[in-house]
């Protein structure tokens, strides 16, 4: 490197061997300390001075450009073990602590329950056939497996699997980029622990967050020109959501602009992917909303500044651009990229891949939406992570950036997981509240009524209930029961609002109360707005 010390090659190397096992160390010895408190076990806390120490070292050596060497097979094995356990232990505690959003997780749950039984797309939680909101084909090879193994644990573990899996396509990825294990760990480490991953171990389920695992997968099959690994992973990745095939439209148009080795294949890419997107649009949605209460689904009001439909929309878009860039300007996109140093914004194929996303939440006008908050940046993750090989290696090519790229990546990969809300940490369940949720399905398990649910308890209840979201309405039907807990998430309610109900329907001699906070209400009258 121009002027700089070529490092010691043990002397690195023991530095990211020395890195990485105690980064294993630190997965495992989260798990126990989290009993004692939920921030001594947050993986994050321990991280922000661990990864400071790595880059001052790293400066101070000047060991940015890790010499190509190999990290021992014992400290690769004991992340991807270490890190999966993590991953499963914080989405399981969190799921038995009734963490999950049950409105989103039931959509997905009891989707394909009912698929399974013959009333194919259908979840109970919205009253609407799921494939009229969102194409989300990624789930139908689940059915068979829910059937055999009818229980909410199928997905709950499935996700943590998934976001875990994510890590093994993209270790390649910065393997070949970086020509450098040193660096691959950092990069994949940062994946395992950033906090845009993190909010997604939640103890839930959405089909989005196959978006990073797929994503890589095709990242590395496309870089690699290897037909075998990028087809079907595209595949999977389109099946994901309507919204998927943005992403690969615009990484086609950059293919087509960039790598014209690959311009047929990028053309395929491209016809094929705005297809399905009208496909799903104009076709698949509106057969699956007839008869249903709704025309179109409700997330395009997000962008009613803009259009009416889909069409309109990006036509006034394209009629007002400065409108489009000063939304985005003041939307959240800074939260995602500047921990990254900026970084992404040296790369080609996976920046425009981001594009569509970025416009997206930009101009949404949705508050959650437009702040990046939740899991709406999730499309982006794998882009992201490719960004970080692109960039580095547009820069090396160029000479006024050469001496910097290593370091650039290499802060980049240790800065990035240390900035946002969503950081892994574990929720010990409360043993007396599942007991008491036990004893409350006990007494309904041979109930022939309606049971209204609170939306948090949804995913825990069995499959055999005839449930239905709490609402009023929902409680005026005859024979109907309301399962709520007003000590548990309460939305779209306040807790004020579900303990003036308990105490009203105790009052009366309408409730049946398990401790701590559980409750049958048997009133009719159950007013809730």
């Amino acid at each position: 490197m121009d002027g700089q010390r070529t490092p010691s090659a043990p002397w690195v190397k023991s530095l990211y061997l020395g890195y990485g096992a105690v980064v294993c160390t630190l997965f495992v010895a989260c798990i126990p300390l989290s009993v004692l408190n939920p921030e001594l076990g947050a993986f994050r806390n321990w991280q922000i001075g661990l990864n400071a120490a790595m880059l001052l070292l790293l400066a101070l050596g000047r060991g940015w450009a890790a010499p190509s060497f190999s990290i021992a097979s014992g400290i690769r094995t004991a992340l991807w073990a270490t890190s999966g356990l993590f991953f499963l232990s914080v989405q399981l505690t969190r799921f038995f602590s009734f963490g999950p959003n049950g409105y989103d997780f039931s959509i997905f749950d009891w989707m394909l329950y009912n698929t399974a039984h013959g009333n194919f797309g259908f979840s109970p939680i919205y009253g609407v056939n799921h494939f009229g909101v969102h194409a989300s084909y990624v789930l139908l090879p689940l059915v068979p497996l829910h059937r055999l193994v009818e229980t909410p644990l199928l997905l709950v573990t499935l996700n943590a699997l998934a976001l875990w899996a994510g890590v093994f396509p993209l270790w390649r990825l910065a393997r070949d980029y970086f020509q450098s294990e040193g660096t691959a760990l950092l990069i994949a480490i940062a994946y395992l622990t950033n906090p845009w991953v993190g909010k997604l171990v939640d103890g839930g389920f959405r089909p989005e967050n196959f978006y990073p695992f797929l994503g890589l997968a095709f990242a590395l099959g496309w870089t690699r020109g290897k037909a075998s690994l990028w087809a079907p992973a595209l595949i999977g990745f389109l099946a994901i959501k309507e919204d998927a095939a943005l992403y690969i439209a615009a990484l086609a148009v950059a293919s087509l602009m960039f790598q014209p080795e690959r311009r047929r294949v990028a053309a395929i890419c491209l016809a094929g992917s705005l297809s399905l997107w009208v496909i799903n649009l104009e076709c698949l949605q509106p057969h699956f909303l007839r008869g249903s209460a709704q025309a179109e689904p409700r997330y395009f009001q997000f962008w009613d500044q803009y259009g009416s439909t889909p069409g309109a929309v990006a036509l006034q878009m394209l009629k007002a651009p400065w409108r489009v860039v000063a939304d985005v300007a003041t939307s959240g996109w800074y939260k995602l990229f500047l921990p990254a140093l900026l970084l992404p914004l040296a790369s080609r194929l996976p920046l425009a891949a981001m594009l569509p996303a970025v416009v997206l939440l930009g101009t949404a006008s949705y508050p959650a939406m437009r702040q990046y908050r939740a899991y709406y940046a999730t499309p982006m993750i794998p882009f992201l992570f490719w960004s970080f090989g692109d960039a580095y290696r547009r820069l090396q090519s160029a000479p006024r950036f050469r001496a910097v790229a290593p370091a650039w990546v290499a802060a980049a990969a240790l800065v990035f997981p240390l900035f946002g809300d969503g950081y892994l940490r574990l929720k010990w369940p409360d043993p007396r509240a599942l007991r008491a949720l036990d004893a409350a399905i006990a007494s309904l398990s041979d109930y022939p009524g309606t049971v209204c649910a609170q939306g948090v308890l949804f995913p825990h209840l069995p499959y055999r209930l005839k449930l239905e979201p709490l609402s009023p309405r929902c409680a005026r039907q005859s024979n109907a029961v309301s399962l709520v807990n007003s000590t548990l998430d309460p939305f779209p309610y306040s807790a004020v609002r579900l303990r003036a109900a308990v105490a009203e329907a105790v009052k009366s001699g309408r409730a049946q109360v398990f401790e701590p906070g559980f409750a049958i209400l048997r009133d009719p009258n159950l007013i809730l707005e």
